[in-house]
């Protein structure tokens, strides 16, 4: 059984306590780079950037050592936020310099993001399209930005993809399953539940923000005690920490295509031999009897073959046994 708090068995209170101590240091460290770099209590969003089509130069050394120092302390954010204002803002330094106008200033900014997010998301496509839509240039504009940013994006990508020579695909292992047309039913009621989780989550945003700007504390002593509040949440979940690259890998080892492989769902059982067939099956060698997809819970085989026992219980953190991963031998998912 794998360790408490490790990547094997994230599980409620999964964490170690000592990660509030690193999370409260974190956001100190926040609180100062935020005094040294005057950085505002505010400052503009992605999607702001991308419609205003302009990032302020001086905004950028703050919003980057800060997202820096929050991604190191555990923060659950990832980095598309300060690689946008890396990229945008040296697009609009660079139409400074050159005292361009503001139609050439704006796609500059659109490259700038363009040219952050080509390795990113290893995809020019995505990445210029995405850029499109939320800032929506228009007329002759909409023409230079699109020649600008798939010339950045691809650029950004060949560099990333000669320094790593792989993109995500195939990243993570994920289970294979049989598309059914009531599938597509099934996600109305779990888009309406998202938007309540979301709306929640905006709620829940908006009254932290106003309690603690209603705190009379230093900014310093804030940004520890929102950091602490975080280490806590990070100890009762751990798969909420950091960007949620690995923590979907470790996801995926516990309720991935290994762990699930002879695994039905909670209301379907589990194939696993009784003391009887285990006796059987080391007398018979390598070559052991398991409970075949005909030898179903209440099926005729079933129930006149002792050799075959159904467990209802759901795996734990540990992996199941190699005879069971074999994707051409469970059908059980």
């Amino acid at each position: 059984m794998p360790s408490r708090g490790s990547s094997q068995c994230p599980g409620w209170f999964g964490g170690h306590w000592w990660w509030i101590a690193v999370t409260a240091a974190a956001g100190a460290v926040v609180g100062l780079l935020r005094r040294f770099t005057r950085l505002p209590w505010e400052t503009p969003g992605l999607f702001d950037d991308l419609k205003t089509e302009h990032v302020d130069p001086g905004l950028v050394p703050g919003v980057v050592a800060v997202s820096a120092v929050s991604l190191i302390g555990g923060a659950s954010l990832g980095p598309e936020k300060a690689l946008g204002t890396v990229g945008g803002g040296a697009g609009s330094w660079l139409s400074g310099r050159r005292a361009l106008g503001k139609e050439d200033a704006q796609v500059n900014t659109l490259a700038g993001f363009a040219g952050a997010y080509g390795g990113l998301f290893s995809s020019t496509v995505i990445v210029v399209m995405l850029i499109l839509e939320a800032a929506r240039p228009g007329g002759q504009r909409l023409t230079k930005a699109l020649a600008a940013e798939i010339v950045a994006s691809s650029v950004s990508f060949g560099i990333y993809f000669a320094i790593a020579g792989a993109v995500f695909l195939d990243d993570y292992k994920v289970q294979q399953y049989t598309f059914k047309d009531w599938q597509l039913l099934a996600g109305v009621p779990l888009g309406l539940f998202a938007t309540v989780v979301v709306t929640l989550l905006a709620g829940l945003t908006m009254g932290a923000s106003r309690l603690f700007g209603r705190l009379k504390a230093p900014v310093i002593a804030k940004s520890a005690l929102g950091g602490a509040i975080f280490g806590i949440a990070g100890v009762a979940l751990p798969l909420t920490m950091f960007s949620g690259s690995d923590q979907l890998n470790s996801a995926l080892k516990v309720w991935g295509p290994s762990a699930w492989a002879c695994s039905p769902p909670r209301s379907s059982p589990r194939c696993s031999p009784s003391p009887s067939a285990r006796a059987a099956d080391s007398s018979a060698g390598p070559s052991s009897r398991r409970c075949s997809s005909a030898e179903r819970p209440g099926s005729s085989s079933t129930r006149s073959s002792p050799a075959c026992r159904w467990d209802w219980r759901l795996p734990a953190c540990s992996p199941p046994s190699p005879g069971l991963s074999h994707p051409r031998r469970s059908r059980w998912y």
